[in-house]
């Protein structure tokens, strides 16, 4: 089964950035063309960024 799992949300953006940033402990992230990627090292994160019901996510595909 195939299941998306909601990395992190928030009603802004920034405020998805800054959580992000705590879950991933890595101060340097961004979103580019809607992934997840360190800004210094070109590193992509895993998560794909989405608008759901007006709030911003991140989320990955999880296969069980």
């Amino acid at each position: 089964m195939i299941r998306f799992e909601v990395i992190a949300s928030a009603l802004t953006e920034w405020d998805l950035l800054e959580k992000l940033k705590d879950v991933y402990e890595n101060p340097h992230l961004n979103l580019y063309m809607g992934y997840v990627v360190d800004m210094e090292t070109g590193e992509v994160f895993p998560g794909n960024l989405r608008l759901n019901k007006g709030k911003y996510e991140v989320f990955k595909v999880v296969a069980d």
